[in-house]
């Protein structure tokens, strides 16, 4: 009757600590994902704030630029405006004063008066070619500023559509890495959640035959990292618990590494890191839609 209380007592202790131990991982993994999700949300914050202040800036810019051209092509077609006025000017006056001229001009050969009535026509008639062609040139310049306007217009429209679009693949991509990672489930929740653990009493000489320490890592929970899986001895139950990703940490950062440098839009930089890290998750969405962002903003 002691020997079983004492084994049952024996039982219960480890239970207790295994409670125990869980607890603690469990609020230390809640400790250490409010703290991701706080570093994401202020990295997410910075990234909002310099991505709308480029996009004041941009806008600012463009708005200037285009503010001048419309002021050069008002200043191009006054100059031009006045030109002509000169010109009508000029010829008004010298008309006028050959035919005060002629008025004084005592009456001469008819010959010489047609002669220089001719030279005057084609004067006349060199003069309104030359201000035709002049509001020609005035015409084409016109039409090809209007076509430049117009032009620009489409193409920012264009570039606000592939951005937008390629922002909102961006976002796609994120939520389902993501979710994915929301969806990976601890050892130590697969087994509270499946078994009661029960600790047996050739424990203790297992653990000191063990080969590195791998038998005592089956019993207490933690991870051998020469083997796939943890086998926990349960309550007739026997849970097979996946081991953690290797490289999850250093996936972590890299990814981290790459955001950053693509925030920063160090675009040749930041291709390798994601690259790297795509190399530790082959399949990983998110990785995948960077990468292809990235071909498409250094080939544009």
């Amino acid at each position: 009757a002691d020997d079983a209380k004492a084994k049952a007592d024996a039982e219960a202790k480890a239970k207790a600590d295994i409670e125990k131990k869980s607890k603690a991982e469990q609020e230390a993994l809640a400790k250490k994902q409010a703290e991701e999700a706080k570093a994401k949300a202020e990295a997410d914050a910075k990234a909002k704030a310099e991505t709308e202040k480029i996009a004041k800036q941009k806008a600012e810019e463009e708005a200037k630029a285009q503010a001048d051209i419309e002021k050069k092509s008002k200043a191009e077609q006054e100059a031009l405006a006045k030109k002509q006025a000169e010109e009508a000017k000029v010829k008004e006056d010298a008309d006028k004063l050959a035919k005060q001229k002629a008025e004084e001009t005592p009456k001469i050969d008819p010959k010489v008066e047609a002669e220089k009535v001719a030279k005057e026509k084609v004067a006349a008639e060199a003069l309104a070619k030359k201000q035709a062609e002049e509001a020609k040139a005035a015409k084409i310049l016109s039409d090809k500023t209007a076509a430049d306007k117009a032009a620009r217009e489409k193409l920012a429209k264009e570039k606000q559509a592939k951005e937008k679009q390629a922002k909102e693949k961006m976002a796609a991509d994120k939520a389902a890495a993501e979710k994915l990672a929301k969806a990976t489930v601890t050892p130590t929740q697969a087994v509270e959640s499946k078994t009661e653990v029960a600790v047996v009493n050739q424990t203790k000489n297992t653990t000191n035959n063990s080969s590195e320490g791998n038998n005592e890592s089956a019993v207490k929970g933690i991870y051998a990292p020469e083997s796939n899986e943890t086998q926990v001895t349960a309550k007739k139950v026997e849970v097979a618990v996946p081991q953690t990703v290797i490289g999850g940490n250093k996936y972590k950062e890299l990814v981290k590494r790459g955001d950053d440098l693509f925030k920063m839009k160090r675009y040749t930089e930041a291709k390798p890191v994601y690259e790297e890290a795509l190399k530790l998750k082959p399949e990983d969405p998110y990785l995948k839609g960077k990468l292809e962002v990235l071909a498409k903003l250094m080939n544009p």
